[in-house]
Protein backbone atom coordinates (compact mmCIF):
# COMPACT_ATOMS: atom_id res chain seq x y z
CA UNK A 1 0.00 0.00 0.00
CA UNK A 2 1.66 3.23 -0.85
CA UNK A 3 0.95 6.82 1.06
CA UNK A 4 1.09 10.30 -0.56
CA UNK A 5 3.37 13.18 1.18
CA UNK A 6 0.25 15.27 1.92
CA UNK A 7 -1.34 12.28 4.00
CA UNK A 8 2.43 12.64 5.87
CA UNK A 9 1.54 16.08 7.06
CA UNK A 10 -1.10 14.98 9.28
CA UNK A 11 1.72 13.33 11.67
CA UNK A 12 4.22 15.94 11.80
CA UNK A 13 4.51 18.00 14.70
CA UNK A 14 4.03 21.57 15.40
CA UNK A 15 8.36 22.47 15.16
CA UNK A 16 8.23 21.07 11.08
CA UNK A 17 8.87 23.39 8.66
CA UNK A 18 7.46 22.27 4.97
CA UNK A 19 8.06 22.86 1.83
CA UNK A 20 6.07 21.10 0.10
CA UNK A 21 5.43 21.60 -3.67
CA UNK A 22 4.41 18.02 -4.32
CA UNK A 23 2.14 16.59 -1.91
CA UNK A 24 0.36 14.11 -4.21
CA UNK A 25 3.70 12.35 -4.58
CA UNK A 26 3.31 8.59 -3.81
CA UNK A 27 5.75 6.79 -1.46
CA UNK A 28 6.22 2.78 -1.84
CA UNK A 29 8.80 2.42 0.63
CA UNK A 30 11.81 4.24 2.50
CA UNK A 31 15.61 5.01 2.28
CA UNK A 32 18.52 6.14 3.58
CA UNK A 33 19.14 9.84 2.54
CA UNK A 34 22.99 8.59 1.94
CA UNK A 35 22.01 6.05 -0.58
CA UNK A 36 20.70 9.01 -2.87
CA UNK A 37 22.50 8.67 -6.45
CA UNK A 38 22.08 8.82 -9.72
CA UNK A 39 19.95 5.83 -9.71
CA UNK A 40 17.09 7.28 -7.76
CA UNK A 41 13.69 6.43 -7.19
CA UNK A 42 10.67 9.28 -6.27
CA UNK A 43 8.61 6.74 -5.61
CA UNK A 44 11.15 6.40 -2.02
CA UNK A 45 10.73 8.98 0.90
CA UNK A 46 14.74 9.14 1.99
CA UNK A 47 15.15 10.02 5.45
CA UNK A 48 18.47 10.91 7.25
CA UNK A 49 20.23 13.69 9.50
CA UNK A 50 21.28 16.93 7.59
CA UNK A 51 24.90 16.44 6.70
CA UNK A 52 27.70 19.05 4.76
CA UNK A 53 27.62 15.95 2.11
CA UNK A 54 23.55 16.15 1.29
CA UNK A 55 23.65 18.63 -2.33
CA UNK A 56 19.56 18.30 -3.63
CA UNK A 57 20.42 20.12 -6.53
CA UNK A 58 21.21 17.84 -9.11
CA UNK A 59 17.57 16.00 -7.83
CA UNK A 60 13.92 16.85 -9.28
CA UNK A 61 10.80 15.47 -7.82
CA UNK A 62 12.21 13.94 -4.12
CA UNK A 63 10.55 13.55 -0.94
CA UNK A 64 12.95 14.06 1.94
CA UNK A 65 12.39 14.37 5.83
CA UNK A 66 15.74 15.49 7.53
CA UNK A 67 16.58 16.24 10.89
CA UNK A 68 19.24 18.54 12.83
CA UNK A 69 19.23 20.51 15.68
CA UNK A 70 21.96 22.88 13.98
CA UNK A 71 20.65 23.72 11.03
CA UNK A 72 17.71 25.65 9.52
CA UNK A 73 15.81 24.03 5.97
CA UNK A 74 16.31 27.68 4.50
CA UNK A 75 19.17 26.21 1.66
CA UNK A 76 17.79 23.22 1.38
CA UNK A 77 14.38 24.65 0.07
CA UNK A 78 16.25 26.64 -2.57
CA UNK A 79 17.36 23.50 -4.45
CA UNK A 80 14.75 22.29 -7.29
CA UNK A 81 11.54 21.19 -6.85
CA UNK A 82 11.79 18.62 -4.03
CA UNK A 83 9.56 17.83 -0.90
CA UNK A 84 11.39 18.70 2.06
CA UNK A 85 10.08 18.50 5.47
CA UNK A 86 12.41 19.05 8.44
CA UNK A 87 12.86 18.76 11.93
CA UNK A 88 15.35 20.26 14.62
CA UNK A 89 14.80 17.64 16.79
CA UNK A 90 15.61 13.90 16.73
CA UNK A 91 13.29 12.34 19.10
CA UNK A 92 10.16 13.64 16.71
CA UNK A 93 12.36 12.74 14.00
CA UNK A 94 11.82 9.50 15.30
CA UNK A 95 8.82 8.88 16.25
CA UNK A 96 7.55 10.45 12.75
CA UNK A 97 9.69 7.53 10.99
CA UNK A 98 7.87 5.11 13.17
CA UNK A 99 4.90 6.23 12.10
CA UNK A 100 5.12 5.80 8.49
CA UNK A 101 6.65 2.72 8.82
CA UNK A 102 3.61 1.25 10.90
CA UNK A 103 1.64 2.71 8.11
CA UNK A 104 3.85 1.17 5.16
CA UNK A 105 3.80 -2.07 6.89
CA UNK A 106 -0.14 -2.27 7.36
CA UNK A 107 -0.46 -1.61 3.39
CA UNK A 108 1.79 -4.36 2.87
CA UNK A 109 -0.28 -6.73 5.50
CA UNK A 110 -3.15 -5.71 3.83
CA UNK A 111 -1.77 -6.48 0.36
CA UNK A 112 -1.06 -9.73 1.27
CA UNK A 113 -4.20 -10.33 3.21
CA UNK A 114 -6.13 -9.19 -0.42
CA UNK A 115 -4.27 -11.73 -2.10
CA UNK A 116 -5.11 -14.54 0.38
CA UNK A 117 -8.73 -13.56 -0.33
CA UNK A 118 -8.97 -13.60 -3.97
CA UNK A 119 -6.87 -16.62 -3.97
CA UNK A 120 -9.49 -18.37 -1.92
CA UNK A 121 -12.39 -16.68 -3.78
CA UNK A 122 -10.97 -18.39 -7.68
CA UNK A 123 -10.70 -21.81 -5.27
CA UNK A 124 -14.31 -21.38 -4.46
CA UNK A 125 -14.59 -20.87 -0.76
CA UNK A 126 -17.52 -20.26 1.21
CA UNK A 127 -18.80 -17.42 2.78
CA UNK A 128 -17.95 -18.81 6.40
CA UNK A 129 -14.57 -19.71 5.18
CA UNK A 130 -13.84 -15.79 4.46
CA UNK A 131 -15.28 -15.23 7.92
CA UNK A 132 -13.08 -17.22 9.49
CA UNK A 133 -10.35 -16.12 7.95
CA UNK A 134 -11.21 -12.45 8.70
CA UNK A 135 -11.30 -13.67 12.51
CA UNK A 136 -7.79 -15.28 12.52
CA UNK A 137 -6.60 -11.62 10.92
CA UNK A 138 -8.50 -9.34 13.44
CA UNK A 139 -8.00 -11.45 16.73
CA UNK A 140 -12.06 -10.64 17.38
CA UNK A 141 -15.00 -12.19 16.56
CA UNK A 142 -17.17 -10.76 14.02
CA UNK A 143 -20.80 -11.03 12.47
CA UNK A 144 -21.99 -10.68 9.53
CA UNK A 145 -26.16 -9.87 8.80
CA UNK A 146 -27.54 -9.12 5.84
CA UNK A 147 -29.62 -5.44 4.52
CA UNK A 148 -32.74 -6.52 6.64
CA UNK A 149 -30.49 -7.88 9.57
CA UNK A 150 -30.43 -11.01 9.10
CA UNK A 151 -28.32 -12.93 10.35
CA UNK A 152 -25.79 -15.12 7.59
CA UNK A 153 -22.56 -15.88 9.27
CA UNK A 154 -19.87 -15.37 12.38
CA UNK A 155 -16.40 -16.08 13.63
CA UNK A 156 -14.96 -16.36 17.15
CA UNK A 157 -17.98 -17.17 18.85
CA UNK A 158 -16.98 -20.69 19.61
CA UNK A 159 -16.30 -19.47 23.51
CA UNK A 160 -19.40 -17.70 25.08
CA UNK A 161 -18.86 -13.92 24.69
CA UNK A 162 -21.67 -12.95 26.71
CA UNK A 163 -22.79 -10.12 24.53
CA UNK A 164 -26.80 -10.59 24.58
CA UNK A 165 -27.48 -9.17 21.03
CA UNK A 166 -24.77 -11.44 19.32
CA UNK A 167 -26.49 -14.58 20.78
CA UNK A 168 -29.41 -13.71 20.46
CA UNK A 169 -29.26 -12.72 16.40
CA UNK A 170 -27.21 -16.48 16.17
CA UNK A 171 -29.85 -17.86 18.33
CA UNK A 172 -33.20 -16.60 16.64
CA UNK A 173 -31.51 -15.55 13.03
CA UNK A 174 -31.99 -11.92 12.92
CA UNK A 175 -31.18 -9.15 14.87
CA UNK A 176 -33.20 -8.08 18.10
CA UNK A 177 -35.63 -4.86 17.32
CA UNK A 178 -33.80 -3.07 20.11
CA UNK A 179 -30.50 -3.19 18.33
CA UNK A 180 -32.04 -1.12 15.51
CA UNK A 181 -32.83 1.64 17.53
CA UNK A 182 -29.59 1.31 19.30
CA UNK A 183 -27.38 2.42 16.04
CA UNK A 184 -27.69 5.51 14.05
CA UNK A 185 -28.51 4.32 10.11
CA UNK A 186 -27.68 7.43 7.83
CA UNK A 187 -29.18 5.77 4.69
CA UNK A 188 -27.31 9.02 2.75
CA UNK A 189 -27.89 8.17 -1.63
CA UNK A 190 -24.94 8.48 -3.49
CA UNK A 191 -25.61 11.91 -4.65
CA UNK A 192 -26.04 13.29 -1.00
CA UNK A 193 -22.57 11.42 -0.05
CA UNK A 194 -20.76 12.84 -3.04
CA UNK A 195 -17.31 10.44 -2.99
CA UNK A 196 -18.11 10.68 0.49
CA UNK A 197 -15.90 10.20 3.86
CA UNK A 198 -14.41 6.96 4.45
CA UNK A 199 -16.39 6.85 7.87
CA UNK A 200 -19.30 7.14 6.12
CA UNK A 201 -20.03 3.30 5.73
CA UNK A 202 -19.53 2.75 9.41
CA UNK A 203 -22.80 2.40 11.95
CA UNK A 204 -22.19 4.16 15.37
CA UNK A 205 -24.27 3.53 18.55
CA UNK A 206 -25.96 6.46 20.11
CA UNK A 207 -24.53 7.55 22.72
CA UNK A 208 -27.81 6.63 25.08
CA UNK A 209 -28.04 2.80 24.30
CA UNK A 210 -24.22 2.14 24.38
CA UNK A 211 -24.75 0.92 28.13
CA UNK A 212 -26.87 -2.19 26.98
CA UNK A 213 -24.03 -3.33 25.07
CA UNK A 214 -21.28 -5.19 27.00
CA UNK A 215 -18.44 -4.60 24.16
CA UNK A 216 -17.43 -1.80 22.40
CA UNK A 217 -18.58 -2.98 18.32
CA UNK A 218 -18.17 -0.80 15.18
CA UNK A 219 -20.21 -1.86 12.47
CA UNK A 220 -19.62 -1.20 8.83
CA UNK A 221 -21.58 -1.40 5.32
CA UNK A 222 -21.29 -3.79 2.90
CA UNK A 223 -22.34 -2.79 -0.49
CA UNK A 224 -22.88 -3.15 -4.09
CA UNK A 225 -23.67 -1.38 -6.48
CA UNK A 226 -24.27 1.23 -4.27
CA UNK A 227 -26.86 -0.50 -2.61
CA UNK A 228 -26.48 -1.75 0.81
CA UNK A 229 -26.14 -5.85 0.92
CA UNK A 230 -25.52 -6.19 4.52
CA UNK A 231 -23.29 -5.13 7.72
CA UNK A 232 -20.15 -6.63 9.10
CA UNK A 233 -19.35 -5.95 12.98
CA UNK A 234 -16.68 -6.35 14.91
CA UNK A 235 -16.70 -6.48 18.72
CA UNK A 236 -13.89 -5.85 20.94
CA UNK A 237 -13.61 -8.53 22.87
CA UNK A 238 -9.66 -10.53 22.82
CA UNK A 239 -7.70 -7.23 21.97
CA UNK A 240 -8.13 -3.54 21.62
CA UNK A 241 -9.99 -2.62 17.43
CA UNK A 242 -7.78 -0.01 16.26
CA UNK A 243 -8.43 2.07 13.05
CA UNK A 244 -6.05 -0.36 11.21
CA UNK A 245 -7.94 -3.07 12.28
CA UNK A 246 -11.30 -1.25 11.06
CA UNK A 247 -9.40 -0.63 7.55
CA UNK A 248 -9.02 -4.89 7.75
CA UNK A 249 -12.69 -4.97 8.14
CA UNK A 250 -13.47 -2.41 5.39
CA UNK A 251 -11.59 -4.80 3.40
CA UNK A 252 -13.02 -7.97 4.29
CA UNK A 253 -16.22 -6.35 3.51
CA UNK A 254 -15.43 -5.88 0.22
CA UNK A 255 -14.20 -9.51 -0.34
CA UNK A 256 -17.51 -10.47 1.34
CA UNK A 257 -19.29 -8.88 -1.24
CA UNK A 258 -17.95 -10.42 -4.09
CA UNK A 259 -19.18 -13.83 -2.55
CA UNK A 260 -22.55 -12.52 -1.27
CA UNK A 261 -22.52 -11.53 -5.04
CA UNK A 262 -23.27 -15.65 -5.88
CA UNK A 263 -26.53 -15.68 -3.61
CA UNK A 264 -28.55 -13.82 -5.84
CA UNK A 265 -32.07 -14.99 -5.71
CA UNK A 266 -31.65 -16.84 -2.47
CA UNK A 267 -31.04 -14.08 -0.11
CA UNK A 268 -33.40 -11.45 1.19
CA UNK A 269 -31.15 -9.12 0.46
CA UNK A 270 -31.01 -9.03 -3.09
CA UNK A 271 -32.77 -7.57 -5.48
CA UNK A 272 -32.79 -10.33 -7.87
CA UNK A 273 -34.84 -10.74 -11.09
CA UNK A 274 -37.78 -12.48 -9.33
CA UNK A 275 -38.53 -9.33 -7.25
CA UNK A 276 -38.19 -7.14 -10.02
CA UNK A 277 -40.50 -9.18 -12.22
CA UNK A 278 -43.06 -9.21 -8.97
CA UNK A 279 -42.61 -5.39 -8.81
CA UNK A 280 -43.15 -4.95 -12.11
CA UNK A 281 -46.40 -6.71 -11.98
CA UNK A 282 -47.58 -5.24 -8.52
CA UNK A 283 -47.11 -1.63 -10.35
CA UNK A 284 -49.18 -3.04 -13.24
CA UNK A 285 -46.41 -2.83 -15.71
CA UNK A 286 -46.87 -5.89 -17.63
CA UNK A 287 -50.77 -5.69 -18.89
CA UNK A 288 -50.54 -9.00 -20.96
CA UNK A 289 -51.52 -12.23 -19.12
CA UNK A 290 -49.57 -14.56 -21.38
CA UNK A 291 -46.68 -12.63 -21.09
CA UNK A 292 -46.83 -12.92 -16.87
CA UNK A 293 -47.19 -16.51 -17.18
CA UNK A 294 -43.93 -16.78 -20.00
CA UNK A 295 -41.89 -15.25 -17.15
CA UNK A 296 -43.05 -17.25 -14.77
CA UNK A 297 -41.76 -20.62 -16.03
CA UNK A 298 -38.72 -18.52 -17.36
CA UNK A 299 -38.45 -17.43 -13.59
CA UNK A 300 -39.20 -21.07 -12.18
CA UNK A 301 -41.42 -19.96 -9.97
CA UNK A 302 -43.76 -22.42 -8.70
CA UNK A 303 -46.41 -21.15 -6.54
CA UNK A 304 -48.93 -23.64 -4.11
CA UNK A 305 -52.86 -24.43 -4.45
CA UNK A 306 -54.18 -20.79 -3.11
CA UNK A 307 -52.17 -17.45 -3.25
CA UNK A 308 -53.10 -14.12 -1.25
CA UNK A 309 -51.57 -10.85 -1.82
CA UNK A 310 -50.93 -9.76 2.13
CA UNK A 311 -50.01 -5.93 1.85
CA UNK A 312 -48.61 -4.50 5.16
CA UNK A 313 -48.34 -0.43 5.91
CA UNK A 314 -45.61 0.22 7.37
CA UNK A 315 -45.49 2.53 10.37
CA UNK A 316 -44.04 6.18 10.48
CA UNK A 317 -41.86 5.82 12.79
CA UNK A 318 -39.92 3.05 10.72
CA UNK A 319 -38.76 5.35 8.12
CA UNK A 320 -35.46 4.09 7.25
CA UNK A 321 -34.22 1.24 4.86
CA UNK A 322 -32.73 -0.94 7.42
CA UNK A 323 -35.95 -0.80 9.48
CA UNK A 324 -37.89 -1.76 6.60
CA UNK A 325 -35.72 -4.65 5.20
CA UNK A 326 -36.10 -5.97 8.32
CA UNK A 327 -39.50 -5.54 9.09
CA UNK A 328 -39.42 -7.37 5.46
CA UNK A 329 -37.19 -10.39 6.73
CA UNK A 330 -39.75 -10.78 9.62
CA UNK A 331 -42.63 -11.17 7.51
CA UNK A 332 -41.05 -13.39 5.32
CA UNK A 333 -39.83 -15.71 8.15
CA UNK A 334 -42.97 -15.45 9.88
CA UNK A 335 -45.19 -16.55 6.80
CA UNK A 336 -42.56 -18.49 5.70
CA UNK A 337 -42.20 -17.26 2.34
CA UNK A 338 -39.99 -15.78 -0.03
CA UNK A 339 -41.68 -13.49 -2.08
CA UNK A 340 -42.15 -10.32 -0.68
CA UNK A 341 -40.94 -7.29 -1.46
CA UNK A 342 -41.03 -3.10 -0.50
CA UNK A 343 -43.55 -0.99 -2.68
CA UNK A 344 -44.27 2.64 -1.73
CA UNK A 345 -43.32 2.12 2.23
CA UNK A 346 -45.19 -0.72 1.69
CA UNK A 347 -44.30 -4.46 2.48
CA UNK A 348 -46.19 -7.10 -0.20
CA UNK A 349 -46.56 -10.32 0.58
CA UNK A 350 -47.36 -13.46 -2.14
CA UNK A 351 -48.39 -15.66 0.21
CA UNK A 352 -48.79 -19.52 -1.34
CA UNK A 353 -50.43 -22.10 0.94
CA UNK A 354 -52.06 -25.46 0.10
CA UNK A 355 -54.93 -24.57 3.20
CA UNK A 356 -58.11 -24.02 2.39
CA UNK A 357 -59.51 -20.30 2.99
CA UNK A 358 -60.97 -21.69 6.42
CA UNK A 359 -58.01 -23.17 7.80
CA UNK A 360 -56.20 -19.84 6.57
CA UNK A 361 -58.43 -17.57 8.68
CA UNK A 362 -57.93 -19.86 11.32
CA UNK A 363 -54.20 -20.95 11.63
CA UNK A 364 -52.11 -17.95 9.77
CA UNK A 365 -54.37 -14.68 10.58
CA UNK A 366 -54.79 -14.79 14.37
CA UNK A 367 -50.52 -15.17 14.94
CA UNK A 368 -50.02 -13.05 12.16
CA UNK A 369 -52.41 -10.11 13.72
CA UNK A 370 -50.30 -10.40 16.79
CA UNK A 371 -47.17 -9.81 14.58
CA UNK A 372 -48.63 -6.87 13.04
CA UNK A 373 -49.98 -5.47 16.50
CA UNK A 374 -46.26 -6.32 18.05
CA UNK A 375 -44.66 -4.45 15.30
CA UNK A 376 -47.43 -1.31 15.05
CA UNK A 377 -48.08 -1.79 11.60
CA UNK A 378 -51.54 -2.67 9.44
CA UNK A 379 -52.15 -4.80 7.33
CA UNK A 380 -54.94 -5.85 4.25
CA UNK A 381 -55.45 -8.75 3.03
CA UNK A 382 -56.73 -9.87 -0.18
CA UNK A 383 -59.23 -12.88 -1.90
CA UNK A 384 -58.04 -16.09 -2.59
CA UNK A 385 -56.46 -16.49 -6.25
CA UNK A 386 -55.05 -19.29 -8.16
CA UNK A 387 -52.84 -17.52 -10.99
CA UNK A 388 -50.06 -14.75 -10.90
CA UNK A 389 -51.60 -13.04 -13.39
CA UNK A 390 -54.28 -12.23 -10.92
CA UNK A 391 -51.83 -10.38 -9.02
CA UNK A 392 -52.43 -6.74 -10.05
CA UNK A 393 -55.80 -7.16 -9.32
CA UNK A 394 -55.88 -8.69 -5.85
CA UNK A 395 -52.66 -6.13 -4.79
CA UNK A 396 -55.24 -3.95 -5.22
CA UNK A 397 -58.09 -5.48 -3.33
CA UNK A 398 -55.48 -4.92 -0.29
CA UNK A 399 -54.98 -1.30 -1.02
CA UNK A 400 -58.79 -1.03 -0.99
CA UNK A 401 -58.69 -2.74 2.72
CA UNK A 402 -56.04 0.41 4.13
CA UNK A 403 -57.91 2.50 2.47
CA UNK A 404 -61.46 1.91 4.09
CA UNK A 405 -59.77 1.46 7.72
CA UNK A 406 -58.90 4.86 7.46
CA UNK A 407 -62.60 5.69 6.38
CA UNK A 408 -64.36 3.43 8.97
CA UNK A 409 -61.60 4.39 11.49
CA UNK A 410 -61.37 0.39 11.85
CA UNK A 411 -59.22 -0.66 15.30
CA UNK A 412 -58.41 -3.93 13.56
CA UNK A 413 -54.38 -4.30 12.51
CA UNK A 414 -55.24 -6.75 9.77
CA UNK A 415 -58.41 -6.49 7.35
CA UNK A 416 -59.29 -9.30 4.78
CA UNK A 417 -60.99 -7.55 1.71
CA UNK A 418 -64.02 -9.67 2.65
CA UNK A 419 -64.28 -7.57 5.52
CA UNK A 420 -64.98 -4.25 3.62
CA UNK A 421 -65.79 -5.03 0.39
CA UNK A 422 -69.58 -4.15 0.81
CA UNK A 423 -68.01 -0.82 2.35
CA UNK A 424 -65.78 -0.47 -0.98
CA UNK A 425 -68.50 -1.26 -3.48
CA UNK A 426 -71.16 1.86 -2.00
CA UNK A 427 -67.72 3.90 -1.41
CA UNK A 428 -66.97 3.84 -5.35
CA UNK A 429 -70.54 3.92 -6.27
CA UNK A 430 -70.82 7.08 -4.16
CA UNK A 431 -67.80 8.79 -5.44
CA UNK A 432 -69.69 8.63 -8.81
CA UNK A 433 -73.73 9.43 -8.04
CA UNK A 434 -72.98 10.91 -4.53
CA UNK A 435 -73.72 8.87 -1.81
CA UNK A 436 -76.69 10.18 -0.77
CA UNK A 437 -78.46 8.87 -3.48
CA UNK A 438 -78.21 5.67 -1.79
CA UNK A 439 -80.20 6.89 1.65
CA UNK A 440 -83.46 4.96 1.61
CA UNK A 441 -86.37 7.21 1.85
CA UNK A 442 -87.71 5.79 5.29
CA UNK A 443 -84.37 6.18 7.03
CA UNK A 444 -84.44 10.16 6.19
CA UNK A 445 -88.37 10.02 8.08
CA UNK A 446 -86.74 8.32 10.86
CA UNK A 447 -83.45 10.34 11.14
CA UNK A 448 -85.08 13.61 10.94
CA UNK A 449 -87.96 12.30 13.75
CA UNK A 450 -84.37 11.25 16.15
CA UNK A 451 -83.08 14.12 15.23
CA UNK A 452 -86.65 16.47 16.76
CA UNK A 453 -87.37 13.67 19.37
CA UNK A 454 -84.39 12.55 20.56
CA UNK A 455 -85.55 9.09 20.04
CA UNK A 456 -83.21 5.69 18.30
CA UNK A 457 -85.75 4.74 15.79
CA UNK A 458 -83.05 4.39 13.19
CA UNK A 459 -80.71 2.68 15.66
CA UNK A 460 -83.51 0.30 16.69
CA UNK A 461 -84.23 -0.18 13.06
CA UNK A 462 -80.85 -1.30 11.81
CA UNK A 463 -79.89 -4.00 14.92
CA UNK A 464 -83.50 -5.42 14.15
CA UNK A 465 -82.34 -5.82 10.29
CA UNK A 466 -78.62 -6.90 11.43
CA UNK A 467 -80.18 -9.57 13.64
CA UNK A 468 -82.07 -10.74 10.97
CA UNK A 469 -85.29 -9.59 11.96
CA UNK A 470 -85.68 -11.57 15.41
CA UNK A 471 -87.34 -9.77 17.85
CA UNK A 472 -85.32 -11.41 20.62
CA UNK A 473 -81.96 -11.03 19.79
CA UNK A 474 -82.71 -7.10 18.76
CA UNK A 475 -83.78 -6.70 22.03
CA UNK A 476 -81.15 -8.41 23.91
CA UNK A 477 -78.14 -6.20 21.56
CA UNK A 478 -80.10 -3.31 22.72
CA UNK A 479 -81.13 -3.74 26.44
CA UNK A 480 -84.48 -3.63 25.60
CA UNK A 481 -87.50 -5.75 26.95
CA UNK A 482 -89.06 -7.83 24.10
CA UNK A 483 -92.52 -5.94 23.75
CA UNK A 484 -90.50 -2.59 23.80
CA UNK A 485 -88.52 -3.55 20.85
CA UNK A 486 -92.07 -4.73 19.25
CA UNK A 487 -93.58 -1.59 20.14
CA UNK A 488 -90.82 0.21 18.53
CA UNK A 489 -90.58 -1.40 14.89
CA UNK A 490 -94.75 -1.34 14.60
CA UNK A 491 -94.06 2.56 14.98
CA UNK A 492 -91.70 2.04 12.51
CA UNK A 493 -94.01 0.36 10.07
CA UNK A 494 -96.82 2.72 10.63
CA UNK A 495 -94.09 5.86 10.49
CA UNK A 496 -92.88 4.97 6.81
CA UNK A 497 -94.78 2.63 5.39
CA UNK A 498 -91.58 -0.34 5.09
CA UNK A 499 -92.34 -3.73 3.74
CA UNK A 500 -89.78 -5.56 6.44
CA UNK A 501 -90.47 -9.08 4.51
CA UNK A 502 -89.54 -7.54 0.85
CA UNK A 503 -86.64 -8.64 0.29
CA UNK A 504 -85.39 -5.76 -2.05
CA UNK A 505 -86.58 -3.19 0.68
CA UNK A 506 -84.09 -5.26 3.35
CA UNK A 507 -81.11 -5.02 0.85
CA UNK A 508 -81.63 -1.39 -0.07
CA UNK A 509 -82.00 -0.33 3.71
CA UNK A 510 -78.61 -2.30 4.54
CA UNK A 511 -76.45 -0.05 1.58
CA UNK A 512 -77.94 2.75 3.49
CA UNK A 513 -76.83 1.58 6.37
CA UNK A 514 -73.20 1.23 5.16
CA UNK A 515 -73.35 4.56 3.40
CA UNK A 516 -74.61 6.25 6.38
CA UNK A 517 -71.20 4.77 8.27
CA UNK A 518 -69.13 5.81 5.13
CA UNK A 519 -70.98 9.75 5.58
CA UNK A 520 -70.88 9.84 9.67
CA UNK A 521 -66.69 8.55 9.43
CA UNK A 522 -65.66 10.49 6.60
CA UNK A 523 -67.49 14.03 7.43
CA UNK A 524 -68.44 13.88 11.43
CA UNK A 525 -66.01 11.06 12.60
CA UNK A 526 -68.86 9.28 14.05
CA UNK A 527 -70.60 6.44 13.00
CA UNK A 528 -74.19 4.22 14.53
CA UNK A 529 -74.10 3.22 18.89
CA UNK A 530 -74.26 -0.17 19.18
CA UNK A 531 -73.49 -1.19 15.31
CA UNK A 532 -70.56 -2.99 14.39
CA UNK A 533 -69.14 -3.73 11.04
CA UNK A 534 -68.87 -7.46 9.88
CA UNK A 535 -65.99 -8.84 10.56
CA UNK A 536 -64.12 -5.76 12.67
CA UNK A 537 -65.60 -6.71 16.24
CA UNK A 538 -63.52 -3.93 17.55
CA UNK A 539 -65.11 -0.84 16.19
CA UNK A 540 -65.54 2.10 18.33
CA UNK A 541 -69.67 2.45 19.34
CA UNK A 542 -70.75 6.02 18.82
CA UNK A 543 -74.78 7.79 18.80
CA UNK A 544 -76.12 8.47 15.58
CA UNK A 545 -74.94 11.78 14.54
CA UNK A 546 -78.61 12.91 13.61
CA UNK A 547 -77.65 16.44 12.63
CA UNK A 548 -76.30 14.30 9.44
CA UNK A 549 -79.12 15.21 7.04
Amino acid sequence: MSITVSMLLSYLPESAEIYCPHPENEILGIKNVGELGSRYNTAYLYIGRVSGEIDLTEYENLSVILYSEEKEIGDLSRQKENNIIFLPHRDEYEKLIDSIFAVLNHGHIKSVMSEELLSMLKDGCELQEIMDYGYKKLQNPILLVDASFNYLASAGMQEDVEEPIWEYTIRKGFMPESYLSCIELESRSPEENGEGDENDDILRMKEEYKELIRHRMTSIRITRNRHVIGYLSIMERYTLVTEYDISLLRLLGGYLSIELAKSVGQSSFNFTLIESFLLSVLKDNIENPEEIEVRQKLFDIRLKKNLYVITVEISEEQTEPEEQMHLLSRLKKHLGCSNAVLLDDRAVVIYDTERTEEEFCRQVLPDFTSLTEETECRAGVSYPFRKLRDLYAHYQQTLHCLEMGDILEIGSSVLRYDDVIEYHMIFSFGKIAGMETLLHHAVRILLKADRENDSDYTETLFTYISCGQNLSDAARMMGLHYNTLKYRINRIIAMTGLDLKDEKTIFKLMVTERALRILHRSESGRMLKGRKMHGAEDMPENKTDRNML
